[in-house]
């Protein structure tokens, strides 16, 4: 495995000047990934199950970062409010149609 630290920064920042949202990125795979982002203002409150991310982009919510408070696993039930970060996992092209949305 080589490590390109220039050409991945350039990735990270390209990145996140599309997004205002966006925060970080871990590529498991070429082609699936974990995101970190702000909850895009279309979302905020509304639920998990509202917003359907698992059917529609077949994108995972593996927790949300609520000031302190970490909520792990969150039901389709939890609402998301301004200023949550989300931990969304999926394929690499459901992030970037993820990443669009604001």
């Amino acid at each position: 495995m080589v490590i390109y630290p220039e050409r991945d920064m350039a990735i990270k920042l390209a990145r996140s000047l599309v997004s205002a949202n966006f925060l970080e990125q871990i590529s498991l795979s070429p082609d699936y990934g974990i995101i970190e982002f702000f909850t895009p203002q279309a979302f905020v409150n509304k639920t998990l199950a509202d917003i359907g991310l698992r059917k529609r982009l077949r994108v995972t919510i593996l927790a949300i970062r609520r000031g302190k408070d970490i909520i792990v696993a969150p039901a389709p039930e939890e609402k998301l409010l301004n200023g949550d970060v989300l931990v969304a996992l999926g394929s690499n092209s459901g992030l970037e149609q993820l990443r669009a949305i604001e």
